[in-house]
C-alpha cells in the first residue's frame, strides 16, 4: 500500500502506530472494568481521555497506508492534542476528593491551602475547560483548511488552505500554553499539599499518600507533555522545529507521558484508596463537614474531648496520665458551648 503523502516531514512507522493503538485500547478497557468494579464514577473523564486516544491512534493506523485518507490523519494528528485534557481533569477531580478527605476541619481554609478548598475542583477544571475549547476551536480551523468532504489533489498532493492552517495552529498552541500554566499552577498546590499533609491523621487507611503521590506525578507528566505540544506548535518544521520533523518525539514526549498516567491511575486506584463517599461523579460537601464535625477531637486546656460512640480516629498527642474520666467508657465531658458553636459556624462557611 502507497505511503499516505500527508505525511511530509517522515515515514510513520505502522508498527509503532499499532502499538500505541493496542496499548490506549487496552487501557481503556481496564480503565471501564475498574470505574464499574470500584463503582468510581469520579473517573469518567479518564475513561474519556484514553478512549479518545484510542480513537486517534486508529486513525493514524488507517492513515499511514492509505493514500490521501483526510479523515484518518487529521483524527491520528489532532485528537491527540484534546484528549489530555480529559486525564487532566481527573487529576484535578481526584486531588480535590484528597483534600477533602484528609483534611482536618480547622485546615480547611485558603490560609493553609492557598485555595478556598470548595474551589480547588473547579477552578483548575474550568480553566481545562476553556483551553480544551480554544484547542478544540483550532483543531476545526485546521480541519476545515483540509477540506476533508471535498479535498483538492493536485499531482498527488492534497491543497490545504495555508491562512486557516496558520490560524488553527495559532489557536491550538494557545490553548497548549494555558493548559501548561494551569498544570504548572496545580503542581505547585498539589505538591506543596503533599507536604504539609504530612501531619494529617485523618480517619483512614494511611494508602491515601500512595494516590496522592500518583496523582503528583500524573500531574508532572502531562504538564511535561503539554510543554512538548507547545514546542510543536511554536514553529512549522521548514523553519527548523526538529520535534515535528521527527516521529519519535511523538511517542517519547506524547505517547509514553500519557500511557504512564494512566498506568498510575490503574494501580493506584481511587476506589481502592478513598472512601466510598469520595468516589462519586459529585461530592456532598456538606455531608462531609458534617462527619467531620463529629468525628473532631475538641482540645479544651490540657484535656482531649472526644464522642466516644464517634470517636474512629487516631488521637495525636492524648494525656494517657488523664483521669479515668477521660478513658473510653468513663464519663466523658462535653466540649465547652463556645466551641461547639464556632464549629458549627466554620461548618456552614465552609460547606456553602
Amino acid at each position: 500500500m502507497a505511503q499516505n503523502p500527508l505525511y511530509l516531514y517522515y515515514k510513520p512507522s505502522l508498527a509503532g502506530s499499532w502499538i500505541v493503538t493496542i496499548l490506549y485500547a487496552l487501557s481503556t478497557v481496564y480503565a471501564f472494568w475498574q470505574c464499574i468494579r470500584n463503582k468510581t464514577p469520579l473517573l469518567f473523564f479518564l475513561l474519556v481521555g484514553s478512549g479518545v486516544e484510542t480513537l486517534a491512534f486508529m486513525g493514524r493506523t488507517y492513515s499511514i497506508t492509505h493514500e490521501h485518507d483526510i479523515w484518518g490523519f487529521l483524527i491520528g494528528s489532532l485528537f491527540p492534542v484534546i484528549a489530555p485534557s480529559f486525564i487532566a481533569a481527573s487529576c484535578y477531580m481526584v486531588f480535590g476528593r484528597i483534600v477533602w478527605a484528609t483534611t482536618p476541619l480547622e485546615k480547611l481554609k485558603a490560609r493553609h491551602l492557598w485555595v478556598p478548598p470548595r474551589w480547588i475542583t473547579p477552578i483548575f477544571c474550568l480553566f481545562d475547560l476553556f483551553s480544551f475549547v480554544v484547542q478544540a476551536l483550532g483543531v476545526a480551523v485546521v480541519a476545515s483548511a483540509f477540506n476533508p468532504s471535498n479535498p483538492t489533489i493536485v499531482d498527488g498532493h492534497v491543497i490545504v488552505d495555508a491562512e486557516k492552517t496558520k490560524a488553527g495552529t495559532r489557536l491550538i498552541e494557545a490553548g497548549v500554553i494555558m493548559q501548561v500554566v494551569c498544570f504548572g499552577l496545580f503542581a505547585l498546590l498539589a505538591w506543596r499539599f503533599m507536604f504539609i499533609s504530612r501531619q494529617f491523621r485523618p480517619n483512614m487507611r494511611e494508602n491515601w499518600k500512595r494516590l496522592s503521590w500518583a496523582v503528583n506525578a500524573a500531574g508532572t507528566l502531562i504538564a511535561l507533555r503539554a510543554v512538548f505540544r507547545s514546542f510543536e506548535y511554536a514553529s512549522p518544521p521548514d523553519k527548523g522545529n526538529y520535534v515535528v520533523a521527527n516521529e519519535w518525539c511523538l511517542y517519547v514526549l506524547d505517547c509514553i507521558p500519557v500511557l504512564l498516567t494512566l498506568l498510575l491511575f490503574h494501580v493506584f486506584h481511587p476506589g481502592k484508596h478513598l472512601p466510598h463517599q469520595y468516589i462519586g461523579f459529585r461530592l456532598n460537601k456538606k455531608m462531609v463537614m458534617e462527619e467531620k464535625r463529629n468525628n473532631a477531637v475538641y482540645e479544651h486546656g490540657n484535656s482531649m474531648y472526644v464522642d466516644p460512640e464517634r470517636a474512629n480516629i487516631n488521637l495525636v498527642g492524648t494525656n494517657h496520665d488523664a483521669p479515668p474520666s477521660y478513658t473510653v467508657g468513663g464519663a466523658w465531658p462535653q466540649p465547652p458551648k463556645n466551641q461547639v458553636d464556632e464549629s458549627a459556624v466554620e461548618l456552614g462557611r465552609i460547606a456553602r
